[in-house]
């Protein structure tokens, strides 16, 4: 029994707490675009490793996750000028202008939702409790 307990604390610290603290990382405020794009970048390149029919399972979840999500696609072109990364090109009709405005862009929607949460408080009549 204690050979299970401690291949599963192996697995756990191996595998699921990594991916705890980078959502947490992501879900932060203020986390430059360049950053966050690397720890999604890193979590990919992490999730490709896992070996046998559990990773082939993985790796296409993860390809279709990206290939639907064109909007990840356009954030990484950006992160990668923001970078000064060589060969790196804006999406099409973007301007320069633009890009600088995007160094904080937030890739979830916890930063969305919680701007809205505070807004809807600044404008309603609700008087705090």
């Amino acid at each position: 029994m204690s050979k299970i307990r401690k291949n599963i604390k192996c697995l756990i610290n191996q595998w699921i707490e990594p991916y705890n603290r980078d959502i947490k990382k992501l879900e932060s405020s203020n986390l430059p675009l360049f950053d966050a794009t690397k720890i999604i970048n890193e979590t990919i390149l992490n999730m490709e490793m896992v070996s046998g029919n559990n990773g082939k399972i993985i790796k296409e979840k993860v390809s279709d996750l990206i290939h639907k999500n064109g909007g990840f696609k356009i954030l990484k072109q950006i992160s990668d000028v923001l970078s000064g990364k060589k060969e790196s090109f804006l999406p099409p009709n973007f301007k320069p202008k633009m890009s600088t405005c995007m160094k904080y862009a937030p890739i979830t929607s916890v930063d969305v939702e919680q701007s809205f949460s505070t807004y809807k408080m600044i404008l309603t009549e609700k008087e705090p409790t």
